[in-house]
């Protein structure tokens, strides 16, 4: 029987949590991924490695290498997995498990070098009377897809001959030579930054911040003392990030309807409902001012 899930009247990652319990594989193939998105199931996906050598294989779709350096492509999916993480322990554990699951080759990451835009969750089931589950729908493996986005849906299929299929289309992408094995790189890459990835998060977090302030021509910011800067570069905002935190950072109300701190601008999520983005936050204002003129 077909069942959709919208994230409003069903929880797209309950159900997929629940297929994953009695699982020994599972192949992902998604456009992106975070590692905040991986930290909703990865407890499950670590119980499957150890159910009869079961593995993990995830294709990752939307990086359009194309003519890029794969350097570059490499740089731009791990600046994506820690998109809206916290720096503090708790990202540094979730990258070290990560880290260890490549290590043990229970998870297997590809990227495609040309892009593939399908979400695919294939899931082989250990009771052989429902040997599969499959999601297909528009949910990446992050934490908007699976669970905070109401304007997603996905389908399950459990019918064998219609996961066999999918199961076909998924191996003849996971096996063609444009999708390139990256799990040995983001295995030195996680397990290299693991110690020092707050520094890290807070490095990335700046550029986009920098940008975030200027796209919404933020004129100053206030630190936790009540001390207000009008000029700012990478340097002083990350000295003031580590005196006060970032959640103390206050941006002027009224430069953006978005984010009231720092804090919020590293998680903010642009694709959400509640997100106005700039052009039409000027259109609004023009509009109320030639309205009330």
């Amino acid at each position: 029987m077909l069942h959709f899930f919208d994230n409003e009247q069903e929880s797209f990652l309950e159900s997929l949590r629940k297929s994953l319990e009695a699982a020994n594989q599972a192949d992902f193939c998604v456009g992106y991924f975070t590692l905040g998105g991986w930290n909703l199931i990865d407890d499950l996906i670590e119980l499957l490695t150890y159910r009869s050598e079961g593995q993990c294989r995830l294709l990752i779709g939307r990086c359009g290498i194309g003519n890029k350096h794969q350097n570059v492509v490499f740089d731009d999916i791990c600046n994506k997995m820690i998109e809206g993480l916290k720096p503090g322990e708790e990202s540094t554990n979730s990258l070290e498990k990560f880290g260890e699951l490549l290590k043990r080759k229970k998870l297997i990451v590809k990227v495609s070098k040309y892009e593939i835009h399908a979400k695919l969750y294939l899931i082989r089931n250990t009771d052989f009377s429902n040997q599969f589950t499959c999601f297909l729908g528009s949910s990446n493996l992050t934490i908007s897809g699976l669970k905070k986005r109401k304007a997603e849906l996905n389908a399950s299929f459990t019918e064998t001959s219609e996961c066999g299929e999918l199961q076909k289309w998924f191996d003849k992408h996971w096996f063609n030579p444009n999708s390139i094995d990256i799990s040995q790189k983001l295995m030195d890459w996680a397990l290299t930054k693991e110690p020092n990835i707050t520094n890290y998060i807070i490095d990335c977090r700046i550029d986009d911040l920098l940008l975030f302030l200027e796209e919404w021509n933020v004129e100053y910011l206030t630190d936790g003392d009540g001390v207000d800067y009008d000029s700012f570069d990478k340097e002083l905002i990350k000295e003031l990030i580590e005196k006060h935190g970032a959640e103390n950072i206050i941006l002027p109300w009224e430069n953006n309807p978005n984010c009231e701190t720092v804090m919020d601008v590293f998680l903010r999520d642009e694709q959400s409902e509640r997100y106005i983005p700039s052009h039409l936050y000027i259109s609004m204002q023009r509009y109320m001012r030639d309205a009330y003129d």
